[in-house]
């Protein structure tokens, strides 16, 4: 809800700085304490050290997704979907007196691009950090957007016809090839499925027949040869 007060301190005593406390004095007057760590010469930290209860901040995340492209490749249906992640931060500052600086912190994540802003202030391994700034008793606002696009693949016959146009719904656009295509996948399933049924009756059939011959050849290893029941099985 409120943001820390930070200060960015640089070594350029062309020394080691060690760990360590740092006292934070704000025009003379005790503002509150922060812990640095290994400062190389030349080096600089970013250091939080105190709430800014004059700041407030509200956060509204969004995401949303649209299917760019829907195409038949070798028997798979394959998709591809554009994936974007949106936080708005918006800052009010109640001092009437000073304006803020504000360094947003945003996380960096694998496979994900940033689309807005453009470029950050700076960039770590593990964060994108962005200037904001709010004037006197004004109001500031940030928009960052990432961006990924994925592949996913299904095999035709594991898909229905209203799942294909569901791809549709969220953005995409299935063009009428792949739409007939997949139709004529259904149909060709749907006669693979008949045939199967009917071979699975005809071995059904086959079975009760091969049981029926072998109870007459039984019968017939027990009768005489030269009467008319032998003659007739």
């Amino acid at each position: 809800r409120h943001p820390m007060r930070g200060i960015e301190v640089t070594n350029s005593t062309g020394l080691q700085l060690l760990p360590g406390p740092i006292s934070v004095y704000d025009h003379g007057t005790y503002a509150g304490d922060a812990q640095i760590g290994h400062v190389p010469a030349g080096d600089r930290r970013l250091l939080a050290y105190s709430v800014d209860l004059a700041l407030t901040s509200e956060r509204k995340d969004a995401s949303d997704e649209q299917v760019r492209r829907v195409r038949i490749v070798k028997g798979l249906l394959e998709t591809t979907t554009l994936r974007r992640l949106t936080t708005t931060l918006a800052f009010a500052n109640k001092d009437q007196a000073r304006p803020r600086t504000i360094i947003v912190e945003y996380p960096r994540s694998t496979g994900w691009d940033l689309k807005a802003p453009e470029k950050p202030y700076e960039t770590t391994e593990a964060l994108y950090r962005f200037v904001v700034d709010a004037a006197k008793g004004g109001n500031a606002q940030v928009e960052i957007a990432l961006e990924r696009t994925d592949a996913t693949s299904y095999t035709l016959t594991s898909l229905d016809l209203p799942r294909l146009m569901s791809f549709t719904k969220v953005g995409g656009t299935v063009s009428d090839a792949v739409i007939n295509a997949f139709k004529e996948v259904q149909r060709r399933s749907g006669l693979v499925a008949d045939a199967k049924r009917r071979i699975a009756e005809l071995e059904k059939e086959k079975t009760e027949i091969d049981a029926d011959q072998g109870r007459v050849r039984q019968n017939m290893g027990t009768i005489d040869r030269t009467s008319e029941l032998y003659r007739r099985y």
